[in-house]
């Protein structure tokens, strides 16, 4: 298969959570930079579109007051 970091839909998972992770630490060095900011909404939103039933796991990593069932 072909990938291409330039069209999401040709990567699976785990290479999409690696580009966040890689557009994070970016982000912490230049907090400012819009590019970096959209690149990263941008790749979050296509691996939550995939995963919808992760939505509340990532809820609970990124609060302080995690969903109790």
């Amino acid at each position: 298969m072909n990938t291409n970091p330039e069209h999401l839909e040709t990567l699976d998972d785990i290479s999409i959570q690696t580009l966040i992770d890689h557009y994070l630490s970016v982000k912490e060095r230049l907090p400012d930079s819009v590019r970096v900011r959209d690149r990263l909404v941008e790749l979050q939103r296509e691996l939550l579109s995939r995963q919808p039933s992760t939505i509340e796991g990532m809820i609970r990593q990124t609060t302080d007051n995690p969903i109790n069932k």
